[in-house]
């Protein structure tokens, strides 16, 4: 797999995939970092996430990342073939229900900046 954002493009330029496969735990890094530096280098080029673990956190991480989809190992052969050829035709197989949950998790996060604030930057603020 790539190693940072300049082997991703020399990757992409050799190969010129239309679909990147891949694990979320990659000997030499993360599948979801690799699926953010391919479609930051390519927006053409849909990622299917494939793992073995159904993580909450993962799914969304791979949501934010830009992958088409997020299956699990347990698919059969013609399952993961299928998958593909799916998001090569540019369907999403991620869930509406995971992506609503995704936006709402980043809305409840962002909805007040000032409850993130520590109890000193909250101080300072004051006395501006």
């Amino acid at each position: 797999m790539c190693d940072g954002f300049q082997p991703v493009r020399e990757w992409l330029a050799q190969t010129r995939p239309d679909v990147a496969v891949l694990d979320v735990q990659l000997p030499d890094g993360s599948g979801i970092d690799a699926c953010r530096d391919i479609r930051s280098a390519n927006p053409t080029v849909s990622c299917l996430i494939l793992t073995a673990f159904d993580d909450r956190d993962a799914t969304d991480a791979a949501v934010l990342a830009g992958a088409s989809g997020y299956v699990l190992k347990n698919i059969r052969g013609q399952g993961l073939i299928e998958s593909i050829r799916r998001v090569a035709r540019g369907e999403t197989l991620i869930s509406a229900t995971v992506s609503r949950s995704v936006v709402a998790s980043l809305t409840e996060r962002h909805s007040d900046p000032l409850a993130e604030l520590t109890m000193r930057e909250t101080q300072v603020l004051g006395l501006i």
